[in-house]
């Protein structure tokens, strides 16, 4: 596993797995350093916000400190915590930085979990640091994964379906909701809506929806809410949306796709229950 500056998110989307159980040890220095200097340079969000990483230990100068999870986390001893300031779309952009760093974590050989609704945030507040006017979206744990999972680990991961995911037919679509997109149909970007489609997301429960407009040469994004489905103080489903929309650009940009994110006037109808629009892909020339 390299530790050089050079990196495949593609890899990354395809090897990252959720890791509960972790060996107890430290991060080798070398690991530690190349991830941090990463941390300090994260991608530009795309709603524009500005999220705070930092890595977080479960002992200070000898002292234990308190991070819980809920006991879904055993052995970890490092974490990965993120803040960002209360504006529109801040789940969305801390969900598309959060999980860039989450591959690049896993591109070092590093397990990882995205923490959200399991997540004692006034303890990560306090580790952290949290300044006036920011939250905690979400957290994880950031090591070396234990040589066998505990059955815990186990009964959380086939609970959570995470080996599944929703078929093409499912969440990409081509013009409208009524006609499902082919991978065959959508050509260059097969690859890219692939990676989409293994995103992790809360409780897996896949919220995006795309849209492929061959007129106006976008890709529209939606967000379709599960019924009855949230936690209070963080909206989960927004942060898979960022989530979505990383593995998109990352897919776009190591493959020399151009484009960029905008908003537009979508009219795209009828529009399927607890569905509304998001962004747009717009598409180089």
């Amino acid at each position: 596993m390299t530790h050089s500056s050079s990196w495949s998110a593609l890899e990354a989307v395809k090897q990252r797995i959720s890791h509960r159980t972790y060996d107890g040890l430290p991060l080798p220095p070398d690991v530690r350093e190349t991830l941090e200097k990463a941390l300090r340079e994260p991608p530009l969000a795309p709603f524009g916000s500005r999220v705070r990483l930092a890595l977080v230990e479960k002992s200070s100068a000898g002292q234990p400190v308190r991070l819980g999870t809920y006991g879904i986390i055993r052995g970890a001893t490092t974490f990965l915590v993120g803040a960002i300031q209360r504006v529109e779309h801040a789940e969305e952009d801390f969900g598309f930085v959060f999980e860039w760093a989450i591959l690049r974590a896993t591109s070092l050989g590093l397990g990882t979990c995205w923490l959200g609704g399991t997540l004692r945030r006034g303890e990560f507040a306090t580790a952290l640091g949290l300044r006036p006017g920011e939250f905690i979206p979400a957290a994880t744990p950031v090591g070396y994964a234990a040589g066998r999972r505990s059955i815990m680990d186990a009964m959380t991961r086939w609970g959570a379906g995470s080996k599944h995911r929703k078929p093409w037919s499912e969440l990409f679509f081509a013009g409208s909701f009524q006609a499902p997109l082919s991978e065959t149909d959508s050509g260059a970007y097969a690859t890219v809506l692939e990676m989409v489609r293994l995103a992790p997301s809360a409780s897996n429960r896949q919220p995006w929806r795309i849209v492929m407009d061959r007129e106006r040469r976008a890709f529209h994004l939606f967000l379709q809410r599960t019924a009855g489905y949230g936690y209070p103080g963080v909206d989960l489903q927004r942060i898979d949306m960022g989530i979505a929309m990383c593995h998109f650009e990352l897919s776009v940009r190591e493959l020399g796709i151009e484009g960029g994110w905008t908003q537009k006037d979508v009219d795209v109808k009828p529009l399927p229950a607890r569905t509304s629009y998001l962004a747009s892909w717009t598409m180089g020339a």
